[in-house]
């Protein structure tokens, strides 16, 4: 397939996806094509000449052209048709009644709302205690559970029956707290508990407006997301936030944060030749994952690059330029492998989709928010279990959260059973 086509490839299935969207109001499908359009930004800015490869020693003398930029454009246009066409081949429509009520919901979120404020102010005090001093690892990540604390938070003070002085109250520490997660070296924080909550207040929206208000949300999302980046260099101190903003919005118009084609340039270079494809061995990773290398010494490491310094005897990096899930595909299998695990990634987004709907609107969008934030990171990824780890961290308690619900609504279900036994 000629480079030349994946531009129509990309209008074809942006204008299938818009249809879909409009028709079922479902927006996974059009999200996975606009992510792939993000990424022609980058490859068009290295065209053009107008932003540098990105540059980080590896020890490894790689090559890069736009002849390498076209061949992996290609072969991420191959993993997002695929996904996208095997996903609608999948899509069903919800078929009976939900489980629950706005009612019943509303009643349970404040039967548990006493544990939902202290499990707030706990990690919103952990996080500002300890945040700093925890390094890189498991435990740092531990602060990530603020996002679902975050978002229930909001909940509550969404549903409140309170007077307006309580309601201003919450609003007011809502507000301060969530900033404080605003931090430049874990972006997908904000981004964790931000998407799920923007996705929830359009709920009862349209399609038609829908898309407006997603345009304009994604795009404040982007510019902050991008500013974060900026702020890690050293020479962003003491700038003003005009200033900050203008190198924001720049490093989006060259890609400096969808840098994903240079990270796929470098694993395209190391599969096969110096690499052997994992057949499925970083999915099972996903579940090793939180096993402890003290207990397990030799227990396989993540991205290709630790993999290629293990293999190598090099010194170990643990910065890695994402090459997209679609890399991640790649390296279990090459084309194959993208097509196979984009198969299965389709079914399982469906799978996901048709749980939510499950749920009356109001948890039923907070799934589907918390589907949207997981896969910022996860199509981003570089290291798929960590990526998936990240993703676990900020949202086991909103599921122990929909695990409870669930027992009770079983609860209530026989209660009723039994009322009209009686």
């Amino acid at each position: 397939m000629s480079h030349d086509l994946v531009p129509y490839i990309l209008f074809l299935l942006f204008i299938i996806t818009c249809h879909h969207y409009f028709k079922n109001n479902d927006e996974i499908p059009i999200f996975l094509v606009v992510f792939n359009i993000l990424l022609m930004i980058r490859l068009y800015a290295l065209e053009e000449g107008k932003v540098d490869w990105i540059a980080f020693d590896y020890k490894i003398a790689f090559t890069f052209d736009m002849s390498l930029a076209y061949a992996v454009s290609k072969l991420i246009c191959l993993g997002t048709s695929v996904i996208v066409i095997s996903y609608l081949f999948f899509y069903k429509e919800k078929e009976g009644k939900t489980k629950d009520s706005k009612e019943t919901f509303e009643t349970f979120l404040n039967k548990k709302k006493t544990i939902v404020i202290i499990g707030f102010i706990v990690f919103f005090l952990f996080k500002l205690v300890a945040g700093n001093s925890l390094g890189k690892g498991y435990s740092f990540l531990l602060t990530l559970a603020f996002n679902s604390f975050i978002i229930l938070f909001f909940l509550i003070f969404y549903y409140s029956k309170t007077n307006l002085l309580t309601k201003i109250a919450y609003g007011f520490l809502f507000v301060v707290v969530a900033y404080s997660t605003y931090d430049p070296y874990l972006r997908f924080q904000f981004l964790g508990w931000g998407i799920p909550i923007v996705i929830f207040l359009a709920k009862d929206v349209k399609p038609i407006k829908k898309s407006y208000l997603f345009g304009v949300g994604g795009t404040v999302l982007l510019v902050f997301f991008s500013i974060a980046g900026v702020m890690r260099a050293k020479d962003s101190q003491g700038k003003s936030f005009a200033e900050l903003y203008d190198k924001g919005v720049t490093s989006i118009l060259i890609g400096n944060d969808i840098n994903f084609i240079d990270g796929f340039v470098m694993l395209y270079q190391i599969y096969p030749d110096y690499l052997e494809y994992h057949l499925g061995t970083d999915h099972i990773a996903i579940l090793l994952r939180p096993v402890p290398r003290s207990w397990w010494p030799g227990k396989p490491v993540g991205g290709w690059h630790q993999k290629f310094a293990e293999k190598y005897n090099i010194p170990e990096y643990n910065t890695g330029i994402s090459p997209t899930l679609y890399g991640v595909f790649y390296g279990e299998g090459g084309s194959i492998g993208i097509i196979v695990f984009s198969i299965l990634w389709a079914y399982m987004l469906t799978r996901i989709k048709l749980f939510s709907e499950s749920y009356d609107r109001n948890l039923q969008y907070i799934i589907k928010g918390i589907l949207f934030a997981s896969l910022v990171p996860v199509l981003r990824s570089g290291d798929l279990a960590g990526d998936i780890s990240i993703v676990g961290m900020s949202y086991w308690p909103l599921i122990v959260f929909i695990y409870q619900y669930n027992k009770f609504l079983k609860n209530i279900n026989q209660e009723a059973v039994l009322d009209a036994q009686e």
